[in-house]
């Protein structure tokens, strides 16, 4: 498994829902991609980021400790998600992409989803 670098067409395609005859797979799958995200430094990958257009998040947002070093202790994998309600203050916060290596950007958030 590798990651999908831009501008590769995958990245901006609508990912399909897993259903559940695939939900063992997709949990397969699932571990793959969290290894891959921490082993490439990440605190977030979807399934498109690696060539698979299912509608699968790995995060994690625990804080690095004080070598900078990112916990591997706590992914959280997201099947067919859903952002039901954005709401609270909005901050602007340096984001970068595995799929676009060596960018960080600023983007505005909702504190709270």
């Amino acid at each position: 498994m590798r990651i999908v670098l831009a501008p590769n067409p995958i990245l901006r395609e609508k990912s399909k829902p897993v259903t559940p005859d695939e939900m063992k797979k997709i949990r397969s799958t699932a571990k793959q991609m969290a290894k891959l995200m921490y082993k490439s430094q990440g605190c977030g990958l979807a399934a498109p980021q690696v060539g698979i257009g299912k509608q699968l998040i790995i995060v994690d947002v625990t804080p690095p400790d004080e070598d900078g070093n990112l916990n591997e202790q706590n992914p959280t994998f997201f099947i067919n998600p859903v952002v039901k309600r954005l709401w609270g203050e909005k901050q602007m916060e340096d984001e970068g992409c595995l799929s676009i290596p060596g960018i960080s950007v600023p983007i505005e958030r909702y504190n709270n989803i």
